[in-house]
């Protein structure tokens, strides 16, 4: 029986970066090595992220970084 992995990962950064780098090559690797990637990530970065991640597992909301709260980002 083969179970499906999944992994969300989180970018709320307001520039591109060597963490967004970084993060883009996880969101690669992840089918390669079984997991099923998902970002939510903040609008000034969120359209580097369009080639590596489908819009179905992609979440664009706003910049939430030293915000007291984060409704967008809430399950």
């Amino acid at each position: 029986m083969t179970r499906d992995r999944s992994v969300a990962f989180v970018c709320d950064s307001d520039a591109w970066g060597g963490a967004e780098v970084y993060l883009t090559h996880l969101l690669r690797r992840a089918a390669g090595n079984g997991w099923t990637a998902s970002l939510v990530a903040a609008a000034p970065v969120a359209d580097g992220f369009a080639h590596v991640v489908p819009d179905d597992r992609r979440a664009v909301v706003p910049l939430t970084r030293h915000a007291e709260g984060a409704p967008s980002t809430r399950a």
